[in-house]
């Protein structure tokens, strides 16, 4: 992918997309006035125009009596970088290196700079509404309108923008909003980028060219409504929101709704031409924008809730005052009653406490978050991180103050309007928009997929040794690299947490002819791929010319995108979540890891069974264990049930849709179709095809018929997609249900496991008990047979008067044995059956034991040893193992030897009777075909008779025949017959002399 706008990467021409970006993000200084330069005088228009908004937010900021001012914070923290010996010796080499030391050559200039920029006044004051910008799309009949009659926007089309101060508080003729400025055949959508009643209010009193007056429920009366009041009656405006001014902030929302509204206060119309709705829809935003701006709403409600209780208590001490010199019947003044009745109260300065659950459990959870998060860093008063360089604070107080600037309109814009009559409408999590009763829903929103999917994971992120001064990724050789970078700790850095919200859109239709919508951007966010309107403005800006044929297809092509943004798996520039995608591999995970515990319980389930089945005793605890817990399992139950209840109200939310979609359908068609001629002239073709051609070629109006054709076919695809996603969702659920059961299941089998195992333990006791009481019955007999034997003889074995010559008496050993006896159950008896003695006498050995020790040194010898019982059984266990891996590689090494010897013997032994067969083949050989062995040499003696010479054989051993596989030799002469033969051919051509012979 080719790199882009606040890219790392080099890029220019056609790659640059957004020149501010470019110039903002991408440029340094001495870069920027070349490129400003070579833009058009809109572009540079643009930029000046953002810069001096830059410059001025910086100004308000720096002004602000606050204890931790974040540009005074980053001022000081560039004077004390800037007084280091580091910046000083980096910036002579830096001007050394602009001074044509770059080895490319190219020369920098040394001043580096920024170009000042323009403002008026030092002492400027901020509207937050300046700083968000009302955008108008018109249309001239089918076709786009680029001009701006009023003067009051600029751009082109779709991106025409002014300031919401031009549009909503120029209450003259020359407001753009007025409907009498609309000309014929006009089409025109204004659209004010947050949910803001007060402003929404404003917008339609500038339409029918009205003052604005409240339209709360209490400042209506039926004899002087204005157009404005007429369009927001309670039924349609302030009756629909849920969740008034003094409940929960995120409970806040208008309620679904579609319908037709008359807005003319003296004559009833049969068919209004106006058309409210109100319709929920998805998005996303980040964790911690998100996380800043609850923060915030939390510190403005808990502030309001004081201001109330504190006025409640200032009327009460004025009524109490009033009533000091009223008497009343029994001669008591009210001012001696309420010294008998007064509760204690607090000063009127200081009102009560804004302690409440929602404030202590906010607080519990941020300072548990910092905690976690943020074990090893120090905070100063200003609540920044203490750093061990200057130039860590200076980044840290710039990241801090960028994030500051980022927020600070919605900021005040929430500061200002939260608590109105009318108030703002703060945009609310998934689990906020559906769990509406809870107090806080922190903990829930951080459990969203979306969130645990996009944040990244803290234990397997690489971090950094202060003892060795390295990375963790630096230690580990075949990490993954790319030009001498981390892929993990690059893709760490890059993720940013994620969460979906529920965002509102409101839409008024105004005399077939004007749109007015309110919805919500993200927070701190002024430019973005994924904003909803922005989404809008394209699809306007590439569609055909005769795509958009009355106001009505206009607000179907809104409520589409509205409704489609987030799930647009095209829009990914800026960190939009490709939701779908992260709830499939959510559900992959946990199948995979449920599929995982099914094999190691089987696993268990089978050693179980095979150890069992032996005769040994086995440790029973090791598989209690693994069986009993199901920890592992409950927290994949936990997690797919997230899942489950997310799909649940993104499924509800879509239904939502769905009815008002099907509503504003309805009361379209009843607003171009009142008399129902239109349907029966679109279900004939050749009346749509003659009003197809009457249409080529000309610029007349288009007719209603076509409206009604290409509103009604456009609608049907909208409800198409809806039913689309609905079906995918409620395919993931599926999948996701039958994760769920299948990890119940899991569970069920595994208690079972255990209990059959408990079971089968209990019956193996029961066994060792009866045999174990077979034992003592079989000693209880002999006791009892050898009891009174015994007892007889050691009495008749005593030594008294009685029976022996002893001088002791009978009797006094008697006495003697009673009552060492007594005395010894005495002793005892209290101890076995009191708790409190037993407690007592273990309490003073305990005492006794402690003294001991810490006396003698022993414990604090115990402390030194770092070892617990684990450690030194792992110890001894390694220990043992070692030994035993020394004595098993001796084993194989011996065996190794002894292998290879006996292999080497018996080719030795191979290889002998190899040779051995080969020589007696030879010898085979030679023989028959009559020639003389050589090597062998036969002394033969003839004598005078004739006889046979003595012949002296070669001796060839038995075990050498068997090797060949002759056999042993059977007699002398067998032997002897071959080597006759041969003796008596050669006998005749010799002398009778002695010769030898080759044999």
């Amino acid at each position: 992918m080719s790199p882009t706008c606040l890219s790392a990467e080099p890029h220019e021409g056609e790659q640059i997309n957004d020149p501010l970006f470019h110039y903002l993000g991408c440029l340094e200084f001495y870069e920027r006035p070349q490129y400003l330069s070579s833009l058009n005088p809109a572009q540079q228009k643009a930029i000046e125009k953002e810069r001096q908004r830059i410059e001025r937010l910086r100004k308000v900021i720096r002004n602000e009596d606050t204890s931790h001012n974040r540009v005074r914070c980053i001022e000081k923290s560039l004077e004390t970088w800037r007084k280091s010996p580091v910046y000083q010796n980096g910036r002579k080499g830096t001007r050394e290196w602009r001074a044509g030391g770059d080895p490319s050559g190219v020369a920098k200039p040394n001043d580096v700079s920024q170009e000042s920029v323009n403002m008026d006044c030092d002492n400027v004051e901020y509207n937050p509404a300046s700083d968000l910008n009302a955008y108008l799309i018109q249309y001239q009949g089918t076709e786009p309108y680029n001009n701006d009659d009023s003067g009051t926007f600029h751009g082109s089309f779709p991106n025409h923008k002014t300031s919401m101060p031009q549009l909503l508080d120029v209450g003259d003729e020359s407001n753009p909003l007025r409907r009498d400025k609309v000309p014929s055949g006009r089409m025109r959508y204004f659209h004010l980028p947050i949910n803001n009643m007060h402003w929404t209010e404003k917008a339609i009193a500038r339409y029918f060219g009205e003052e604005h007056t409240p339209c709360s429920m209490s400042s209506f009366k039926s004899d002087e409504m204005t157009r404005t009041q007429m369009l927001l009656r309670p039924q349609f405006w302030s009756g629909q929101q849920h969740g008034g001014r003094e409940g929960a902030v995120h409970a806040r929302h208008l309620r679904p709704l579609c319908e037709t509204v008359s807005s003319d206060p003296r004559r009833l119309e049969r068919f209004p031409k106006n058309v409210v709705l109100f319709m929920p829809y998805l998005h996303w935003d980040t964790d911690r924008k998100r996380e800043r701006i609850a923060r915030l709403v939390g510190q403005e409600t808990e502030n309001r809730r004081r201001e109330m209780r504190l006025k409640e208590y200032n009327q009460k001490q004025e009524r109490r005052r009033a009533r000091k010199q009223l008497t009343l019947p029994n001669g008591s003044t009210f001012e001696m009653l309420n010294e008998k009745t007064a509760r204690p109260s607090f000063p009127a300065g200081l009102g009560p406490p804004a302690w409440t659950f929602s404030s202590v459990v906010n607080a519990a959870v941020a300072n548990g978050y910092k905690m976690l998060h943020a074990t090893k860093a120090t905070y100063d008063h200003q609540d920044r991180i203490v750093t061990m360089h200057p130039l860590g604070r200076v980044l840290f107080d710039a990241a801090m103050l960028y994030e500051h600037m980022l927020l600070y309109r919605d900021e005040r814009i929430i500061k200002e309007y939260l608590h109105n009559d009318a108030p703002v409408h703060p945009r609310r999590t998934l689990d906020q928009a559906y769990y509406w009763t809870l107090k806080t829903t922190k903990s829930r929103d951080r459990d969203q997929v979306v969130y645990r999917g996009t944040t990244a994971k803290t234990d397997l992120s690489h971090r950094f040794n202060t003892k060795t001064k390295t990375w963790t990724c630096e230690e580990v050789e075949d990490i993954t690299t790319t030009s001498n970078r981390c892929e993990q700790c690059r893709s760490d850095i890059i993720q940013v947490s994620r969460l979906v919200m529920v965002d509102q859109l409101w839409m008024w239709i105004l005399d077939e002819h004007t749109i007015i919508t309110s919805f919500p951007k993200r927070y701190g966010v002024k430019h973005g791929d994924s904003g909803v309107h922005k989404s809008i403005r394209r699809r306007l800006g590439e569609s055909r010319n005769t795509q958009i044929r009355s106001v009505f297809d206009l607000a179907l092509i809104i409520i589409d995108e509205c409704s489609n943004t987030f799930f647009d798996p095209t829009k990914t520039q800026d960190r939009h979540p490709q939701v779908l995608v992260k709830f499939s591999e959510a559900i992959s995970t946990i199948t995979h890891k449920q599929s995982i515990s099914f094999e190691l319980l089987w696993v268990w389930t089978e050693k179980f069974t095979k150890q069992s089945n032996t005769k040994k005793m086995i440790d029973i605890q090791q598989f209690v264990g693994p069986l009993l817990d199901i920890n592992p399992e409950g927290k994949l139950q936990r997690e797919i049930k997230d899942v489950i209840d997310e799909l649940d109200i993104m499924i509800h939310i879509t239904k939502k849709q769905k009815e008002v979609i099907k509503k504003f359908k309805k009361h379209t068609v009843k607003i171009l179709d009142p008399d129902n001629t239109l349907a029966t002239q679109a279900s004939t073709p050749t009346q749509v095809e003659q009003a197809e051609e009457h249409r080529q070629g000309t610029t007349d109006e288009v007719s209603r018929l076509e409206k009604f054709i290409s509103f009604n076919h456009s609608a049907e695809d909208l409800l198409s997609e809806l039913d689309d996603r609905l079906e995918e969702l409620e395919g993931l659920k599926i999948t996701a249900t039958t994760t769920s059961s299948s990890l119940d299941h899991l569970m069920q089998l595994k208690q079972q496991q255990a209990s059959v195992i408990q079971a089968w333990q209990s019956v193996k006791q029961s066994d060792a008990a009866m045999s174990q009481g077979r034992a003592i019955m079989i000693f209880t007999v002999f006791t009892i047979i050898f009891l009174p034997l015994s007892f007889m003889s050691s009495v008749w074995g005593m030594n008294n008067a009685q029976w022996t010559q002893s001088t002791m008496d009978l009797w006094f050993q008697v006495q003697l044995m009673i009552g060492i006896a007594a005395a010894v159950l005495v002793v005892t008896l209290p101890i076995a059956f009191s708790s409190l003695i037993r407690e007592i006498l273990f309490a003073l050995w305990q005492i006794f034991f402690n003294w001991v020790i810490l006396t003698t040194g022993i414990y604090t010898l115990w402390l030194d040893i770092d070892k617990n019982s684990d450690d030194i059984k792992k110890m001894a266990d390694d220990t043992i193992q070692n030994m035993r891996g020394k004595v098993k590689t001796k084993r194989q090494a011996r065996r190794a030897a002894e292998r290879e010897a006996n292999e080497k013997r018996e080719a030795d032994k191979k290889q002998k009777a190899d040779n051995e067969r080969k020589e007696l083949n030879q010898r085979n050989s030679e023989h028959e075909n009559g020639a003389a062995r050589p090597g062998r040499e036969l002394e033969v003696e003839t004598t005078a008779n004739g006889a046979l010479p003595t012949l002296q054989q070669p001796a060839v051993s038995n075990d050498a025949h068997r090797e060949v596989g002759l056999g042993a030799p059977t007699t002398t002469k067998r032997k002897f017959r071959f080597w006759e033969r041969g003796f008596l051919t050669k006998r005749k051509h010799r002398n009778k002399t002695t010769s030898k012979v080759g044999v």
